[in-house]
């Protein structure tokens, strides 16, 4: 299951990825859940970071967080947000995830987010790298929104892991459905 985030607009059902597969996580047992994605720009990186290790814990490591920039300007303007600042919100919304998860305790200071002494609780349950070609090791897999995201998300080497799916472009309606007909087969033989 993975909601997209979307506001504004009838192009999405869903405001909140994590209030929806909390939902989800409680009804259906087995099947991973994700998020297709959760927009940086539009949510606090701490508050992401809580939230999805308690969806994390909940459901017992089932989650893939999905993040992107977004790209409809009625979800910015809504927001009150400069689309054309949305790279910069999203690279510094992403390395706090990182650290949120990683790091005990941190400071962060960037051009739209400044943080000290930072303690972020829960920790997500999963505790696998997922970030190919840098120091970083994450705790929960990752799908991002487009090339140049997954670039970033897996420490700007230009290469993304396998726990790293990259969402735009020609592939990305077949990977996602890949990854469904694999889900059904191995939920039917169970």
């Amino acid at each position: 299951m993975w909601p997209e985030e979307h506001h504004f607009t009838e192009y999405g059902f869903c405001a909140s990825a994590a209030l929806s597969l909390a939902a989800i996580a409680r009804r259906a047992r087995r099947i991973r859940l994700g998020t297709g994605v959760v927009v940086l720009p539009f949510n606090h990186p701490i508050r992401v970071a809580e939230d999805y290790a308690m969806l994390d814990l909940l459901s017992d490591g089932r989650v893939d967080l999905g993040v992107g920039r977004g790209y409809q300007p009625v979800e910015f303007q809504g927001f009150g947000i400069d689309q054309g600042r949305s790279r910069e919100i999203f690279d510094e919304a992403l390395e706090v995830i990182r650290r949120a998860w990683n790091e005990e305790r941190f400071d962060f200071e960037g051009q739209h987010l400044r943080f000290r002494d930072v303690e972020v609780r829960p920790r997500p349950l999963q505790k696998r790298a997922s970030w190919s070609g840098s120091s970083y090791s994450s705790t929960a897999p990752w799908s991002v929104g487009s090339p140049t995201s997954s670039r970033i998300a897996s420490g700007r080497s230009g290469t993304s892991s396998a726990s790293i799916t990259c969402c735009a472009g020609p592939g990305s309606v077949a990977s996602p459905r890949r990854r469904w007909r694999r889900t059904r087969s191995s939920c039917a033989t169970r």
